[in-house]
């Protein structure tokens, strides 16, 4: 196995037609094995062996050789699909609005090494510390919500599932109003509104479009099932599909018996586009924001009577 010094640049990408060393602000290795290259970061302690940083996938690095020649690599990058977050909540509704279920989330590829880090302390982190952690978590599907049964891995651990769970208890899940029963929605909506109108403000544009920056090459999606009381029938709003070379949007709203299922993925892509193609981007950023549903609305039983 031979190992040689790649440069390469954390914060953008060298001018790889002339690299110089100002252009560098870090070193990885290339391992040679047999006709086959490998790319390892030695100072990315928590990163599986073989797996790069995300700012550092697809990009250009200068590596050198023991006699000074230096080498144009591009790093290779793992799919975007690769990159994901997956985010489950099941619980059940009581007919006083109450909810009690658990939070899941599971991440893999880039996005694992961040939560690594922050949990990179659980074998020292004191009860107290985790039924913080637990409440913040359980904060974050339902607010007011208390959270217990908390579900952690050592960050620490490259063997260890990147994965973390907590029982989440929300008194007030749901409120009446009038005969209905209205519920907001432990997902999120993804509010880029606000970018399409940037976009507008600045057509015609002059410069290609880096699609990564976008929304980045990763992939999220949530997942909320609920049980809710015999009788009871949701307001559903219409789903949406929104693909385009910029990435894919995907939301589903369905009630089977006495389940109620929303879904929400969003994937981001890579590349470069012309800036002639401003108006596809800014009509798929459109379609997203259309997917704007912060609430479920309940009709019960109890309005007939």
């Amino acid at each position: 196995v031979e190992a040689f010094p790649v440069l390469v640049d954390l914060e953008g990408e060298p001018d790889s037609l002339m690299p110089s060393p100002g252009q560098f602000d870090h070193v990885i290795v290339a391992l040679d094995d047999g006709g086959q290259r490998r790319f390892v970061d030695p100072t990315a302690e928590l990163a599986p062996f073989g797996d790069l940083d995300l700012a550092l996938q697809g990009e250009f690095g200068l590596l050198v050789h023991p006699d000074g020649a230096s080498e144009h690599v591009r790093l290779p990058e793992q799919p975007v699909t690769a990159n994901q977050t997956s985010n489950v909540i099941r619980g059940e509704l009581a007919p006083d609005g109450a909810f009690t279920g658990r939070y899941t989330e599971h991440v893999s590829g880039a996005g694992e090494y961040s939560l690594r880090r922050s949990l990179a302390s659980v074998p020292t982190m004191t009860t107290k510390e985790k039924d913080g952690l637990a409440r913040a978590l359980a904060n974050q599907v339902f607010e007011g919500a208390a959270g217990d049964s908390l579900t952690l891995f050592d960050g620490r651990d490259l063997n260890a599932v990147p994965e973390i769970s907590v029982r989440v208890h929300a008194p007030k899940a749901a409120s009446r109003a009038g005969a209905d029963y209205i519920l907001t929605l432990p997902l999120p909506s993804y509010s880029v509104s606000q970018m399409a109108a940037d976009l507008e403000a600045h057509t015609p544009r002059r410069y290609p479009i880096d699609v990564a920056r976008v929304l980045g090459p990763s992939s999220v999606r949530w997942d909320f099932q609920l049980a809710v009381p015999e009788g009871w029938k949701a307001k559903l709003p219409t789903g949406v599909t929104a693909e385009s070379r910029f990435g894919t949007y995907r939301s589903s709203y369905r009630q089977e018996g006495d389940t109620v299922r929303v879904e929400r993925e969003i994937t981001g892509a890579r590349g470069m586009e012309p800036p002639e193609r401003v108006n596809e981007l800014i009509a798929w950023l459109k379609a997203i924001a259309a997917d704007d549903a912060q609430y479920l609305v309940f009709s019960t039983p109890q309005q007939g009577r």
